[in-house]
């Protein structure tokens, strides 16, 4: 489910629901086809406007591997389809446009010549950044009909020729900041506000790139050792001097019994904070990730739950508010940065013997926990 766009989809085997969040009302819907015997089934799916138009990155799991589709709500229909190498865990857009404009200049020079961009990871490890192609709709394509995927290396020369043979041919372009190595990954987000991608693996390791450099600024295993890193939430305090924000990083591996689930907070400190001239933050420089504070949704921190077997997390999202301050001077040319920042983790708990079970909620605010000196537990 999508908050800012109202939308939520269902996914059963290849049928795709689209529905109106908050009055249940079907607004979209799809059957995927296969070219094998067995229909296709739907991996993951996000939100994605482009061009004045709304619909889904939907990754489909096939007979002879996935498939990257870019859905429209309006004609409830795939109009783009690029064949993935792996099985498709997660998919981040990253923008819908493309071309040297000022709205690309945070992007490496090799990814301007794309139009829009899609980042996908598979379950063998794959971190692949996808030209979609936005800028060529003069032959809508179904799931049967995907394009063949062309990876290339990151040289900004090279691109504009390789791009014209390869749409010419009815190829996508692709970036890999991450070829296969065995392990998968499992959590995929793209951070705005650090220009950076952040990757998640099934031992631990999380990935930090940089859309700029197309370089990895951080690699290293949660202290959560080898569990799988599940999901991403980020949350930024109110004018921190040291150039600070916060992600979380959630592991769980969310279907084994007994499984725990972990929240670790990692700081990021960077060397310079600025407003650009869209009025948008952007941090830069990364100088240190390091783990600032967990919190075991499962275990001894929650008594009544000693007996657990299996905890699972249903969801987690960080909700902002920014508040006008007439008052402050705009020579000084100060960054705002929003007066509320909360993370909302929501979990279900079986315990032995119990039917149904428990499902709890935890907010965690930021400037709070500034206040508070940074305790070690809730």
């Amino acid at each position: 489910m999508n908050c800012r766009s109202g939308l939520a989809w269902l996914a059963c085997g290849p049928h795709l629901e689209v529905v109106h969040a908050v009055t249940g009302e079907r607004l979209s819907a799809y059957c995927f086809s296969g070219g094998g015997e067995h229909p296709p089934s739907v991996l993951a799916a996000r939100d994605f406007s482009w061009l004045k138009r709304s619909g889904l990155l939907v990754g489909l799991e096939e007979a002879e591997g996935s498939v990257l589709c870019l859905y429209d709500l309006g004609l409830s229909r795939v109009v783009k389809a690029v064949v993935i190498p792996g099985r498709i865990t997660a998919i981040e857009p990253l923008v819908s446009y493309g071309g040297a404009s000022t709205s690309t200049q945070h992007l490496h020079q090799s990814l301007r010549w794309f139009f829009g961009i899609a980042a996908v990871v598979t379950d063998v490890g794959h971190v692949l950044l996808v030209d979609l192609c936005l800028d060529d709709l003069s032959c809508s394509q179904s799931e049967l009909e995907a394009s063949d995927l062309q990876v290339v290396t990151k040289s900004p020369a090279e691109i504009p020729r390789l791009r014209e043979v390869s749409t010419r041919q009815g190829r996508h372009l692709c970036l890999q900041l991450n070829g296969p190595s065995g392990v998968g990954a499992t959590a995929l987000q793209y951070i705005p506000r650090t220009n950076q991608l952040a990757v998640g693996f099934s031992d631990g390791y999380l990935q930090l790139w940089n859309m700029k450099t197309l370089k990895k600024e951080y690699h290293s295993q949660l202290e959560g050792g080898g569990v799988a890193v599940y999901t991403f939430t980020f949350q930024e305090p109110e004018n921190d001097p040291r150039n600070c924000c916060y992600l979380w990083a959630v592991q769980s591996s969310q279907d084994l019994e007994g499984d725990t689930v972990s929240l670790r907070l990692l700081q990021l400190a960077f060397s310079e904070r600025k407003c650009l001239s869209s009025g948008k933050i952007l941090y830069e420089g990364l100088e240190y990730c390091e783990e600032r504070y967990s919190q075991e949704l499962s275990g001894t921190a929650f008594p009544l739950r000693a007996q657990t077997t299996n905890t699972r997390l249903l969801s987690c999202q960080t909700i902002e508010k920014f508040r006008p301050h007439p008052d402050r001077d705009d020579s000084m040319n100060e960054v705002a940065s929003p007066d509320t920042s909360v993370s909302i983790f929501s979990w279900q708990v079986k315990a032995y013997g119990q039917g149904t079970p428990t499902t709890y909620i935890g907010v965690f605010d930021i400037n709070r926990w500034y206040h508070a000196q940074m305790p070690d537990s809730l």
